[in-house]
C-alpha cells in the first residue's frame, strides 16, 4: 500500500508529535510505500539517516502562513496516483493545507494526527489576541471533518468531548534507551523539560521555584528547553536545547519533574521523567492517563507549592513515587501500542480509500 506522510513544520527532533510520528513512521514504512513530504533540511539532516522511504520530496512553506499550501498539494498530488491515503502529522495550517491538496485530488482518506484539542480559553488568558491568533491556526484542520468528508482526526487516548470522525487513537510509544535502569544519586531538586513558554506553564515554573527558594535557599533547579519567553534568574541552571543523553541523564539525577503546561495530548516528556524515577507534579489536564504522578487542579498555584514542599522533606515518599511511576511507565513501551494504532489507520485507509 502507498501512503503520503506530510510534515512542514518540524525542524528538529524536540517535539513529543514529531517523535510520535516517525515512530509510526518507522513502523508503516516496513511493509508500505511511503511518499515523505518535509522540509529539506529536516530530511538531509534527520530522516535520511534513520528512515529507508520510498521517496523523499522536499517543499519549503513560503511563510507561517502558506495560502499556496493547498493548491500546491494538489499539484503535487496529481502524480501520486498510486497512494491511498494521506496522513497529516500535526494541525499546524501548512501542513493540513497541502495534505488536504493531496487528499482531495487524489480522493483518499486524510488522516489528522491531532493528538490534542487546542484551548481557545486559555490561549486567550495566557496570549491575549495573539492567543486566538494562533487557535485560528490550527481551526481548519480541528474542524475540517465538518467542511470535508474524507477526514479523520486522531487524538490521545483520554481526550474527551469527540466529534464525529473524531477518535481516540494515538498511541505512544516510548523508546527503551528513555529509561535509566540504574540508580542515580538525586542531586537536583526540581527540573523542567519543554518550550519555555506561557502556554507550557513555564512562567508558573519560574514564580512556583522562586517562592520554594524563599523556603529552602539552596534549592537546586535546572531548566531544559528552547524559545524562552521569560528572563531565567541567575541561580536557575539554564542549559538550553540538550540531546537525548544529557536530558536522560538530568531527568535521573531530578527529585521532582515540576511541568505546568495548560495544553498537552499524551506528554512524552512526564513519560520520560518516569522512565528516569523523577516524580512528576503537574497540572490535572484530562488527556493525561497517568496515575502515579501528582495531579493539581489548574491555577492552583498554591497547592502546587504545597506538595512541592512535602514532597521534597519526605524522601520515604520521593522513593515510593519514584518507584511506582517507573513501572507505570514500562506499560508505554510495547510494540503493541504502535500496532493498534497502525491497524486503526489501515482499517481507515481500506475502508474508504
Amino acid at each position: 500500500m502507498a501512503l503520503a506522510f506530510v510534515d512542514l513544520e518540524s525542524i528538529d527532533l524536540g517535539g513529543g508529535g514529531t517523535r510520535h510520528y516517525l515512530e509510526l513512521l518507522r513502523f508503516l514504512s516496513r511493509e508500505n510505500t511511503i511518499f515523505m513530504f518535509a522540509r529539506s533540511m529536516f530530511i538531509e539532516k534527520y530522516l535520511k539517516h534513520n528512515f529507508k522511504i520510498t521517496k523523499y520530496i522536499s517543499y519549503e512553506p513560503r511563510s507561517l502562513l502558506d495560502l499556496k499550501a493547498y493548491f500546491d498539494g494538489i499539484h503535487f498530488g496529481k502524480s501520486l496516483d498510486k497512494i491511498k491515503g494521506v496522513i497529516s502529522t500535526t494541525t499546524f495550517f501548512n501542513t493540513y493545507m497541502f495534505s488536504l491538496g493531496i487528499s482531495s485530488i487524489r480522493r483518499v482518506p486524510l488522516i489528522i494526527l491531532a493528538h490534542h484539542k487546542p484551548r481557545l480559553k486559555e490561549r486567550v488568558r495566557l496570549l491575549g489576541l495573539k492567543g486566538l491568533a494562533t487557535y485560528l491556526f490550527y481551526f481548519p484542520a480541528v474542524y475540517s471533518n465538518y467542511y470535508y468528508t474524507n477526514s479523520y482526526i486522531l487524538y490521545t487516548q483520554s481526550t474527551k468531548r469527540l466529534g464525529f470522525r473524531n477518535y481516540n487513537n494515538i498511541w505512544i510509544r516510548i523508546q527503551e534507551t528513555a529509561f535509566n535502569t540504574r540508580m542515580t544519586k538525586k542531586d537536583i531538586d526540581i527540573c523542567y523539560l519543554g518550550r519555555c513558554t506561557k502556554m507550557k506553564g513555564f512562567h508558573e515554573f519560574l514564580y512556583v521555584c522562586s517562592k520554594l527558594r524563599e523556603k529552602f535557599p539552596s534549592l537546586k533547579v535546572v531548566v531544559m528547553g528552547s524559545s524562552v519567553q521569560l528572563k531565567i534568574p541567575s541561580w536557575i541552571n539554564y542549559l538550553g536545547f540538550v540531546d537525548e543523553q544529557l536530558k536522560y541523564e538530568i531527568l535521573s539525577r531530578s527529585k521532582v519533574f515540576l511541568f505546568l503546561s495548560h495544553e498537552e495530548g499524551f506528554s512524552i516528556s512526564i513519560v520520560e521523567a518516569m522512565c528516569n524515577r523523577a516524580v512528576v507534579i503537574s497540572w490535572d489536564l484530562p488527556e493525561y492517563p497517568f496515575k502515579n504522578i501528582i495531579r493539581v487542579k489548574e491555577g492552583n498555584i498554591d497547592e502546587i507549592i504545597k506538595n512541592l514542599e512535602k514532597i521534597l522533606v519526605d524522601s520515604q515518599k520521593l522513593e515510593e513515587m519514584s518507584i511506582k511511576a517507573y513501572e507505570e511507565a514500562k506499560s508505554y513501551i510495547s510494540n503493541e501500542l504502535m500496532y493498534e494504532e497502525i491497524d486503526f489507520i489501515l482499517k481507515i485507509i481500506q475502508k474508504d480509500g
